[in-house]
């Protein structure tokens, strides 16, 4: 069920997502990869957002808003994984999202955010754009992934293009980031604009999301 929702607006709106509708909510959309292909992998009956126990392909939650780059937001969602595979980890932040078939069904371009592997405390930076200049995706030690339920964020400044990601590892319902790090959106050849700055999260193999806040400035309920 969605709190706070704007109404009216086609753009950039905040909302909180907690999935007791037991469907897909408005705001949300999920992915069809770049081939075409469509492996719904994702139930909602649960009272949360489910992925089967599926290797070897990624599908991902979207907002069907697209820009939400000319926005500051805070982006929020509590994530659990399993711990059993490496198609377990999730991916989180801004950009198309588009399942890429070359590159292991990860989230396609532009995107910056953050990856939580589901086999190790590990997180990964994640910047790419559609030119090839970048492709970064850092490993980042310490506190972050791993099986257990965790809280990620994401804090987009849009006048300054950065982009801060933390997570909350073994969440507890306050949120006290235990790794992070920012990433600069600048750096991104195109850039993100009306048509590719979705905001999104998902990834395979088990992993449940839940309790999505997205909150605006382009919108009352975007003040945090």
């Amino acid at each position: 069920m969605v709190f706070g929702a704007t109404v009216g607006t086609n753009a950039a709106q905040s909302f909180t997502e907690d999935f007791s509708g037991g469907v897909l909510p408005a705001p949300l959309e999920l992915t069809v990869a770049n081939d075409g292909t469509v492996v719904n992998q994702v139930s909602f009956g649960g009272n949360n957002a489910a992925w089967a126990n599926v290797d070897s392909y990624r599908q991902y939650m979207r907002t069907t808003d697209s820009n939400y780059s000319v926005a500051d937001f805070r982006f929020e969602a509590t994530i659990t994984l399993n711990g059993l595979s490496s198609w377990g980890d999730v991916f989180f932040g801004m950009g198309d999202a588009t399942p890429r078939g070359d590159w292991w069904w990860e989230p396609g371009r532009p995107v910056i955010g953050m990856s939580a592997e589901s086999g190790s405390t590990y997180t990964r930076e994640l910047i790419y754009d559609d030119a090839g200049n970048i492709s970064d995706t850092t490993r980042n030690a310490g506190r972050g992934g791993g099986a257990g339920t965790h809280r990620v964020r994401m804090d987009w400044d849009a006048e300054t293009q950065m982009a801060t990601m933390s997570i909350d590892q073994n969440y507890n319902g306050t949120f006290v980031s235990d790794n992070g790090f920012t990433l600069d959106g600048s750096t991104v050849v195109g850039g993100f604009d009306a048509s590719n700055s979705h905001l999104f999260i998902g990834g395979g193999h088990g992993i449940i999301i839940d309790d999505i806040s997205i909150a605006s400035s382009l919108s009352a309920f975007g003040d945090w």
